[in-house]
């Protein structure tokens, strides 16, 4: 099953992962041939990153702060309460890194996972192991769209997303909804046999994911197209 990108998304659950790697970078520095420079590198961007997020938060408070000091300044407080004192942060930061810190670890990374060594257990305490796509399958629905392809044989285009692939219904003028083909990789077309010169015939399409040679989810809408010999 694919599985998701390591890295998450939000600045500070990347600080988190940045924290962990730099720490668990160490032991497997001579497995992975990571150098001191790097491994240095990885350190000191962990602090700085972190330092960063840390002092973004502070002046976000502080910012909520003063809005709420503003409005008190103008309309006065509720009975009983008290007005705080405005106190503006000091942001400290550790010495600068260059920029670019998560393209940089993902080179890193990189490396580490195109290893011949490389192993899934290492991967998951580095934290470099993305978890595993769920597929929802109760309502997944399949779009299918038609075009005509060389020799006007219909060709049914279709996304394969996280699903193995698509089983294929086809109905002939009006006639019973058959099956037609398993389908593996987009896109899929129908070879079969056009109608006599001069002569067409409408068909209709419909198709449905398949998921561990299952079919799973709903069928799609029908689509149809004319064919002409």
């Amino acid at each position: 099953m694919a599985k998701a990108y390591y890295l998450p998304n939000g600045d500070e659950e990347r600080a988190t992962w940045l924290n962990n790697f730099a720490v668990k970078l160490s032991h497997y520095a001579m497995k992975y041939s990571v150098t001191s420079e790097e491994m240095m590198d990885a350190q000191s961007s962990a602090l700085y990153f972190d330092a960063l997020i840390k002092g973004k938060n502070q002046f976000s408070n502080f910012q909520n702060a003063y809005t709420a000091y503003k409005n008190a300044m103008r309309n006065g407080l509720k009975a009983g309460a008290t007005l705080q004192p405005l106190v503006q942060p000091m942001l400290t930061l550790p010495p600068p890194v260059p920029p670019g810190i998560f393209t940089r670890m993902a080179a890193i990374v990189n490396r580490i996972k195109s290893h011949i060594n490389y192993s899934v257990a290492d991967g998951l305490d580095l934290g470099i192991e993305g978890a595993e796509k769920t597929v929802e399958t109760s309502s997944t629905k399949p779009t299918a769209n038609l075009r005509l392809s060389d020799g006007g044989h219909p060709e049914l285009l279709w996304v394969k997303y996280n699903f193995d692939g698509i089983e294929v219904h086809k109905q002939v003028d009006g006639g019973e909804m058959q099956f037609l083909a398993i389908d593996m990789q987009p896109h899929f077309i129908d070879l079969s046999e056009l109608p006599p010169p001069g002569k067409s015939a409408v068909w209709t399409y419909r198709i449905i994911y398949l998921l561990k040679d299952k079919r799973v989810g709903q069928w799609s809408d029908v689509v149809r197209i004319t064919v002409t010999g």
